[in-house]
């Protein structure tokens, strides 16, 4: 009676904690000294009280959420969170499961994060949560829920987890294809060549491609040998025509086809049958040339390994011949078995982690120098000289507006009586120039080159006259400028205008 009534209250005091009565740090400090034991009941028998008296999956709920808050706060435990849940999935019927486990995928974000990715038992509470509840689902009924529970698990179980990499390199023995090993006939065409022995191959070969490694032994191996050879013959001596570009959809994908005879014409004629066969037969001999450490004495001789290189030559040349888009199909298949070296030389070397921890560089170690740039042609030798200009080299720093514009504000002097087409406002290169300064250093005044009808010479001649009056230079110093310029009028000072605009 007594050990009932300390049951009673534990149940209570986690009540008023999920009813706010009672507060956080009050819980903890309560349980405490009772152990994480009586604290992990409490919760518990407090969601079967919850249901029992109100029935209320929405306030079972709510504790889970009040369970979840203590946990992040790290005055409750991990896998409080995860008991409750487990619980309510016990004695709830399917539909009322598919909302307990919305609830979870609400949180998904929340599972992935610390502390609860950091704790290996809150992990594998959560794992087996979802495996039970998928154990109980019908594929054929709850296809949908089946598929967000491996979606919920793909989101919280990290890249590199062992759970997904296969490490012993098992394979699923359990995807087996029955067929009729002994069908009575076939309803093909007059001149077909396929028969009932055929038929056989064709299908035993699923055998091999569900385990590649039973075809190592001697006694499979001319049954594997002769089944390959008989679907090449067969692919190779019926050629599909190319369909029309109108008549080619994408249409429904099958995993798994059919294996009744009466079937079998209907499928030779369909180009996706024939490329999944033909891709089936490349990944057994892919694996079976290929040496890896979960083999153990398995390996072929060397005769065997000609007739896997011969024969695989060949299948990739039927692939190719294959219509639609035959000769895509193949280079996608060589470019996934590129990647498939990759692979597994990962799985030979124990599937190590991707993720890198970030580099740490020492206060002593010297940064390492910044990369020589390669010279960059852009098309253009005054481009391509400006571009590789090395910033460190003094003699190629930007002038300042004053210095660039006092020549140009000379010849601009009517005085100098210098003709407007040899006027440096009229060079490409000298405008260019005076944007890029301009942009850089007075972005004020290039508002009015957006004008209308308002040609470059003259904001150009706009421009120098602000800039060379604001830094000071009147009318009396344009002529002292003008005055030491070299004799012979404006024939002698175009060309020094122009050298002086390109340097």
């Amino acid at each position: 009676l007594i050990k009932t009534q300390f049951k009673m209250a534990d149940t209570q005091l986690a009540l008023d904690y999920v009813s706010g009565k009672l507060s956080l740090a009050d819980f903890a400090s309560i349980f405490a000294t009772k152990g994480q034991v009586a604290q992990e009941l409490a919760f518990r028998r407090a969601a079967r009280q919850i249901l029992k008296e109100k029935g209320s999956l929405a306030d079972c709920l709510k504790l889970v959420e009040k369970a979840i808050e203590g946990a992040k706060a790290g005055s409750l435990l991990l896998v409080a969170p995860h008991m409750v849940l487990d619980d309510l999935m016990d004695v709830s019927t399917i539909r009322h499961c598919e909302e307990i486990f919305t609830f979870m995928e609400k949180h998904v974000s929340m599972w992935a994060e610390p502390p609860f990715s950091s704790s290996p038992s809150s992990f594998q509470r959560l794992l087996r949560l979802c495996n039970v509840l998928k154990r109980r689902l019908s594929k054929a009924q709850n296809t949908e829920l089946c598929g967000r529970i491996l979606i919920f698990l793909a989101s919280i179980v990290p890249l590199t987890d062992k759970s997904g990499v296969n490490l012993n390199s098992l394979f699923n023995a359990s995807n087996t294809t029955t067929f009729d090993d002994a069908p009575q006939d076939i309803a093909l065409p007059a001149d077909s060549v396929v028969d009932v022995a055929f038929y056989r191959k064709l299908w035993s070969l699923q055998a091999f491609c569900c385990a590649p490694n039973t075809a190592y032994p001697a006694a499979q191996w001319p049954a594997f040998t002769q089944a390959v050879q008989a679907v090449l013959d067969v692919f190779t001596a019926c050629k599909l025509d190319t369909p029309a570009p109108d008549s080619v959809n994408d249409g429904p994908y099958f995993a798994k086809y059919l294996t009744s005879p009466s079937l079998l014409h209907l499928q030779l004629a369909d180009s996706r049958f024939r490329r999944q066969v033909l891709l089936q037969i490349v990944i057994v001999l892919v694996y079976l040339k290929t040496p890896t450490k979960f083999k153990r004495d398995l390996a072929l001789m060397p005769v065997q390994l000609e007739w896997v290189n011969t024969t695989l030559e060949r299948v990739m040349e039927t692939i190719k011949d294959t219509p639609p888009d035959g000769a895509a199909f193949h280079r996608t298949v060589q470019h996934v078995l590129q990647r498939e070296e990759s692979w597994v030389l990962w799985k030979n070397e124990g599937c190590p982690n991707f993720e890198r921890p970030p580099l740490k560089r020492t206060a002593e170690e010297p940064i390492a120098a910044k990369p020589t740039r390669r010279r960059v042609d852009l098309g253009t030798p005054e481009l391509t000289r400006l571009w590789n200009i090395k910033a460190d080299d003094s003699k190629y720093e930007p002038p300042t507006l004053f210095d660039f514009f006092k020549d140009a504000a000379a010849l601009l002097d009517p005085a100098q009586c210098v003709e407007e087409q040899y006027l440096p406002i009229h060079n490409d290169t000298f405008v260019w120039r005076s944007l890029r300064l301009l942009v850089r250093n007075r972005i004020d005044l290039c508002q009015e080159v957006t004008l209308p009808h308002r040609p470059m010479a003259d904001f150009l001649r706009a421009t120098i006259n602000t800039v060379v009056k604001a830094d000071g230079v009147d009318e009396d110093t344009s002529t002292t400028l003008v005055s030491v310029a070299p004799a012979g009028g404006a024939a002698a000072s175009s060309p020094t205008a122009t050298e002086t605009a390109s340097s």
